[in-house]
């Protein structure tokens, strides 16, 4: 599935054909040996997948956060369950999921003990690697048609970035292509979006690019595509500020403000139809927006367990479960006062613009090391 949402926005298995979703240092943080992350194996099956990462702080209490500098472990969610992937000796973080009935397959990076962050591929929670780990690449989104796995992602070298398509492990890089952000198959056709080296968006079709219309110099973050072939990309522009907007069938319509708020529509970052309606989530200066055939509502997190100023981002793709629930993942950032100010991230899901933490599932021995754990929601994707 996608590239669900980059929601990073949210992936999703519904009517169409992708569940997913959108740098590094040069050194690997060293793990803390005072306990151990075990890695798990996950199966398929109906339920909702949720792939991001978890952050470790600790101090004295809860006032007094410092941050232990270990590395980001990777994890998926199922229906509300942690799995970790990594087992915490290098920074990771899982961007992408798709799941079907059998297999689970989360996409992101791991830093190798060289320090660059190698594009990776999990399956039921195996790795399997994407880049040489000669240098950064990254996977940004994943899909799944019969037997093949496609993965979009980028390959940082010395000099330029080049956006680069995965088919079953094998890269080839993209024509002019600078970011490959989202991948979805229909019609025995494969669709990447992204920007090229002029960061103009593009919509690259079985390896052949089209410029995207109307936007100009811009960002397309995602890429739905119905039952019946429509084509959705969600994205923003820059003109005098980022400007939010989607393409239909490569024709870009511009989303405007919250009626009454006076803000602007800020970025967005996922698009999802399940064939009546279309969903797409972004940001304001306020948080997360969420717009149902183009009429936005702003979502709010109501829950509220710790201290400090709350901020929140739905920073992943967004997921239509069922005719009357809508998905959304993201994190929400505490400032934590004490000696200093430390900001804690710490992973969400919303269901109907509810909004809920998710438990990153640490044992007892995990818990009295870092009191305070955190993270990010990447994607989410759901199989019924």
């Amino acid at each position: 599935m996608k590239n669900l949402l980059s929601l990073s926005l949210f992936a999703l298995v519904i009517i169409f054909s992708g569940c997913s979703k959108n740098s590094g240092n040069v050194n690997p943080k060293k793990t803390d040996t005072t306990t151990t992350i075990t890695t798990g194996t996950i199966s398929g099956g109906t339920g909702v997948y949720i792939a991001g990462y978890e952050a470790f702080y600790k101090g004295a209490d809860t006032l007094t956060v410092v941050s232990a500098n270990v590395p980001n472990v990777a994890k998926v969610w199922k229906n509300g369950k942690a799995v970790n992937l990594t087992d915490g000796k290098y920074d990771a973080e899982a961007t992408a999921v798709y799941a079907n009935t059998t297999d689970v397959y989360v996409a992101g990076y791991e830093k190798n003990s060289a320090g660059f962050k190698v594009a990776t591929v999990w399956k039921n929670g195996v790795a399997g690697r994407l880049g040489d780990g000669k240098e950064d690449s990254y996977a940004n989104s994943i899909t799944v048609d019969g037997t093949n796995v496609y993965v979009a992602g980028n390959v940082v070298g010395s000099s330029v970035t080049v956006g680069t398509l995965w088919k079953n492990g094998t890269g080839s890089a993209l024509a002019n292509c600078e970011a490959a952000n989202s991948v979805a198959v229909y019609g025995g056709k494969v669709y990447v979006c992204g920007s090229d080296n002029d960061i103009i968006p593009n919509l690259w079709v079985n390896g052949t690019a089209t410029k995207l219309l109307g936007a100009g110099v811009g960002v397309p973050n995602y890429i739905a595509i119905a039952a019946n072939g429509e084509r959705y990309i969600a994205g923003d522009f820059e003109n005098n500020g980022t400007v939010a907007g989607y393409w239909n069938n490569e024709k870009f319509k511009l989303l405007g403000n919250i009626p009454g708020e006076g803000y602007g529509s800020g970025e967005i970052k996922s698009v999802a139809t399940d064939g009546a309606d279309v969903y797409l989530l972004g940001f304001n200066d306020l948080g997360p927006v969420l717009w149902k055939n183009e009429v936005p509502k702003q979502v709010y997190f109501n829950a509220d367990p710790a201290p400090g100023d709350k901020t929140y981002y739905g920073n992943s793709l967004i997921g239509v479960a069922k005719s009357t629930d809508v998905l959304m993942t993201g994190w929400r950032t505490s400032s934590v006062v004490g000696s200093y100010t430390h900001n804690v991230d710490r992973p969400l899901l919303w269901t109907n613009t509810t909004g809920s933490l998710l438990d990153n599932g640490d044992s007892d021995a995990i818990k009295k090391v870092y009191p305070i754990t955190g993270g990010k929601a990447n994607a989410i994707c759901v199989v019924k």
